[in-house]
């Protein structure tokens, strides 16, 4: 028997607005992932989010829909992410900050 070549699948996608190299890159992301179904959601540390933004501890099949609109909305999410009161634009602003000194 002839073991086939091995296939590969995205099933996951990280959306920030920091750095890739950036320490916090992981707290001020969202998470565009394939569903079971096919379908994808956008989640934000272990919180599904809705059409409207707002998280909810459980993933239902309505919050699903298609990778090109769960990225458009997650690319439309990520720069409003706050963590500990730091917005993603003071993040930003502390980096930029530090690279000028």
């Amino acid at each position: 028997m002839t073991v086939p070549e091995p296939s590969v699948i995205t099933t996951r996608y990280e959306v920030s607005c920091l750095p890739a190299d950036h320490a916090e890159r992981h707290r001020f992301a969202l998470t565009v992932e394939r569903c079971r179904d096919g379908l994808w959601e956008v989640s934000n540390g272990g919180f599904v989010l809705d059409f409207d933004g707002r998280g909810h501890f459980t993933s239902r099949p309505e919050y699903r829909t298609d990778l090109k609109t769960a990225l458009a909305r997650a690319k439309e999410g990520a720069p409003r992410i706050v963590v500990n009161g730091w917005t993603v634009e003071r993040v930003l602003a502390d980096i930029a900050a530090r690279e000028s000194s």
